[in-house]
């Protein structure tokens, strides 16, 4: 994964026209999706600055420092020039009215991370409200991602790189040992994304990051293991309803809808986050040292659920379809809208695919009437003739209104 030559960034269709658009804009989200390094590198800003947790404020396009004081009495020119603050969160008062003050002037974009403090930040009476047209940047989109790896992979290699560089800041980690930096890097972004909430909190939060990651998919299963390990008081889901939705917010939860039902299911929205905790809840890698074949091992039995995360979440952005879980019969992705099945899809991502596989396929999807019924495959070489509609990674790049 280190190919990449320098100088080179992934497009960003989700930012890329938001930066051209918004005078004054913020953008917000999870630990290590790759704000401050696209912002930096594709946005046209003169100045870009990062607001330290010592109280200073950092320029890293000069190296100096300021003091809020100073950086005050510059924010005026600043913001005529263009600026981006990162960590704006951490400038605080008299700043925030300053920036009211400024409004309408020049080109500013807020940068934060700090998911516990920004409703408040950004609610009743804050000077900023109102002020900025505001982004929410969550993983890369799936599209993106494989049509950049397509320059560098076969088919199925590029699927599964762009898969796990969802997290982007494994796109420069080395083939040789990115499971190890996965696994550290793991927890710092969800102690990272946690850091303002009371303790108890931050242990019910992990918690249920590891009992999802572990198998526990309704919030009644998430709560029952909550309380079997003396973190609630009651075994009820309203226990912990807040935390759930909390979770979904920060991008480290997903939450998926039964089709026809009021019921949810929840999984981790990243593969590599599901794959930490996934290993610390089976064999504690969080405390203890797993070795390189166990850490392979593991992997080799998880792709195959992370590459129908991957399409799912490829094809609902395409097609702007939600994400539903149908059970009867079980298909790897459905996509709806509203009330009505659109799309449906078997990932057969084995390296041999039977007569067997493509039959049992035919007969799951044959049930969706009126959906459009796909099979995705890593290589059109092996698949048996079909009638189903055969996709392999460089035909969804390639198909209009994927792209």
């Amino acid at each position: 994964m280190s190919i990449i030559p320098d100088g080179i960034v992934i497009p960003r269709r989700e930012l890329d026209n938001f930066l051209a658009s918004a005078k004054w804009g913020m953008i917000y989200g999870r630990r290590k999706t790759g704000k401050t390094f696209y912002v930096a590198r594709k946005g046209k800003y003169r100045h870009h600055v990062v607001a330290t947790t010592g109280g200073t404020i950092y320029d890293i396009k000069t190296g100096k420092t300021y003091t809020r004081q100073a950086f005050a009495e510059l924010l005026p020119y600043l913001v005529r020039e263009g600026v981006v603050i990162d960590e704006f969160h951490r400038i605080g008062e008299p700043l925030y009215s300053a920036l009211q003050g400024l409004s309408g002037t020049g080109k500013v974009l807020l940068i934060t991370s700090a998911y516990h403090i920004l409703q408040k930040l950004m609610g009743e009476n804050s000077p900023l409200i109102g002020l900025f047209s505001v982004k929410k940047l969550s993983l890369p989109d799936p599209r993106d991602l494989l049509k950049f790896w397509l320059k560098f992979y076969d088919e199925k290699t590029a699927a599964e790189v762009a898969m796990r560089t969802q997290e982007i800041w494994l796109t420069h980690a080395s083939e040789e040992n990115w499971m190890e930096t996965a696994l550290f890097t793991a927890q710092s972004i969800v102690n990272e994304t946690l850091i303002e909430s009371e303790r108890a909190d931050a242990e019910r939060y992990v918690a249920i990051l590891s009992a999802v990651a572990d198998g526990a998919r309704t919030s009644g299963e998430i709560a029952s293991k909550l309380y079997a390990n003396g973190l609630i008081p009651k075994d009820s889901p309203g226990m912990i309803t807040k935390y759930l939705q909390f979770l979904v917010r920060a991008d480290l939860l997903k939450r998926v809808k039964v089709f026809g039902r009021k019921r949810y299911r929840y999984r981790h929205l990243s593969p590599i986050l599901d794959f930490a905790y996934y290993l610390d809840a089976k064999y504690g890698a969080f405390d203890a040292t797993v070795g390189e074949k166990m850490l392979e091992r593991v992997w080799e039995q998880r792709n195959g659920i992370y590459m129908e995360w991957f399409f799912e979440r490829l094809l609902a952005n395409a097609y702007g379809l939600q994400a539903v879980k149908i059970f009867d019969p079980e298909v790897d992705i459905a996509l709806a809208e509203f009330d009505k099945v659109k799309l449906v899809a078997e990932v057969k991502w084995q390296n041999r695919i039977t007569k067997a596989d493509v039959r049992n396929a035919k007969k799951k999807l044959e049930q969706f009437e009126g959906a459009r019924k796909m099979i995705i495959v890593p290589s059109r070489e092996k698949i048996p003739e079909t009638e189903l509609e055969v996709v392999t990674p460089r035909d969804l790049v390639a198909t209009r209104g994927v792209q």
